[in-house]
């Protein structure tokens, strides 16, 4: 537990003795003694000893069993001895002999009174992503100056104030959600020898319908991140969790803190020399920013698979890649947009395209040797022809800012786009760099495709601020500055 940091764990990652009631074959429990391991970015692992229930065969008079028996239990509820509650998620019983078991479970739930029900739904959520307070733009306390010391008084004769900042609490509602991007904080005003006031940034869902587990990680949860990364430009980290299901109590009192894969455990209060660091390119109080419109958006592209944010988007809070994996995402991702974009224009093309190729194959009907016919019938496209060049330069195009120039300068396009036996330009030199890396006909220098990929992912995080609907202002920024 670090002190001065309001936001605690409920439980600090660490291994605790419980009792799991397992169910039977016939549906009934049985209450027998284990432990769970809680670990931060880890999924909850545990064990179960003694009466643990086995599927027995009788055959002869005679009882035998064969092992390890699997069982898929959706819910494991057990009772840590320090009092709280604890619910594996999606947890797999290992039953090893007659009296042992090994449990690997998705995620862990611990709290106070979690409710025995066949499927656990969840309205409320309260998280801690690094880089939150960066992206809010607004602290919690206004900055204020002491008091200057009058002239002959004694050492301490003056006082301080401090004034907080209402307008740091934001919030964002509509008809199915409510969204609050807030400040939790600590106060030592008791203290005669020592003054602290420190906050941890959060947010807040709060939804009108329970959703599963499932559903609050992927719809929410995990887009609350990226969006986050995507403002930092950095690949930032869940450091804090806990969910609600409804219930009549107090929101306090039905929160449960929950372990599992992508959860650090370590809540942090915000510091000022740590955010100036921090070169985001929105904030949500600067910029006006609905953090719920750019969740509700974001769950929209996520439906119709959209590709920028199946590609760049998944990428932006992954482990760093090769510079040649890099680049040849990044073209992806700019492809995919820009066939998803222009789709309706494609298939009015492609119409003409299947027409023409068809009044072309009847005309050389009785021109043409068979096999010759043959030939032009396999190796005549029934798609029209696209180009990569037209895709980027469009893409390019429509930015607020030119990056043609940038990526001319680079030593890696300007070696293909002024090759005197065939110039290219920018986007057919980054095509056949494509090409070149995608079949393995040529290889380049690692710093020199580095070079090019991260002005392509300034483009990509250009393009995905557009169309989450940011403005252009912030699209230019995205394009200005490199990742932290």
């Amino acid at each position: 537990m670090t002190d001065g940091v309001p936001l605690r764990l409920r439980v600090d990652p660490d291994e605790y003795r419980c009792k799991w009631r397992i169910p039977r074959a016939d549906g009934s429990l049985v209450e027998v003694d284990g432990d769970v391991e809680l670990k931060a970015n880890r999924p909850p692992r545990a064990g179960a000893y003694g009466d643990v229930p086995v599927a027995w065969d009788l055959a002869d008079g005679q009882h035998s069993a064969g092992f390890p028996q699997v069982t898929e239990i959706p819910y494991l509820r057990g009772r840590m001895l320090n009092g709280q509650d604890v619910v594996l998620i999606d947890s797999t019983l290992w039953v090893w002999a007659p009296d042992r078991a090994l449990i690997d479970a998705r995620a862990a739930l611990v709290g106070p009174c979690i409710e025995d029900q066949l499927d656990i739904l969840f309205d409320v959520a309260k998280v801690q992503i690094s880089g939150l307070d960066a992206i809010a733009g607004i602290g919690p306390l206004r900055p204020s100056m002491p008091s200057p010391r009058p002239e002959g008084e004694p050492y301490l004769a003056q006082s301080w104030r401090i004034d907080g900042e209402p307008r740091s609490a934001q919030e964002w509602a509509d008809e199915n959600a409510e969204v609050r991007l807030e400040f939790d904080g600590s106060f030592s005003l008791l203290d005669p020898y020592f003054h602290r006031m420190s906050f941890s940034p959060v947010v807040v869902i709060k939804l009108q319908q329970p959703i599963s587990f499932d559903q609050f990680i992927e719809r929410w949860l995990e887009p609350l991140r990226r969006l986050t990364s995507l403002a930092t430009g950095r690949q930032e980290r869940t450091t804090f969790l806990s969910m609600a299901s409804p219930g009549p109590e107090a929101l306090r009192e039905r929160l449960v803190q929950v372990y599992g894969f992508g959860l650090h455990q370590a809540p942090f209060a915000s510091r000022r020399n740590d955010l100036i660091k921090v070169k985001k390119v929105f904030t949500t109080a600067g910029d006006r920013l609905s953090l719920l419109h750019l969740l509700n958006r974001w769950q929209s592209l996520g439906d119709v698979h959209h590709p920028l944010l199946e590609t760049y988007g998944s990428s932006i809070v992954g482990a760093d890649q090769h510079p040649r994996a890099r680049f040849l995402l990044l073209i992806q991702a700019l492809e995919g947009m820009y066939g998803y974009e222009t789709r309706e224009d494609f298939v009015e093309r492609e119409k003409r395209h299947v027409a023409q190729r068809g009044a072309v194959l009847a005309a050389v009907q009785h021109s043409l040797y068979k096999d010759a016919q043959k030939f032009l019938k396999n190796y005549l496209s029934k798609r029209p022809p696209e180009s990569l060049d037209t895709a980027l330069s469009r893409l390019f195009k429509a930015l607020p800012i030119d990056v043609m120039p940038r990526l001319a300068e680079t030593s890696l396009v300007k070696l293909l786009a002024d090759d005197a036996r065939r110039p290219q330009g920018v986007p057919g030199a980054l095509r056949l760099i494509r090409n070149d890396l995608s079949h393995g006909t040529r290889g380049y220098d690692t710093q020199k495709v580095n070079e090019v990929a991260g002005i392509l992912e300034q483009v990509a995080r250009a393009h995905l601020l557009r169309i989450l609907g940011c403005a252009s202002d912030i699209q230019e920024r995205a394009l200005e500055q490199d990742r932290n």
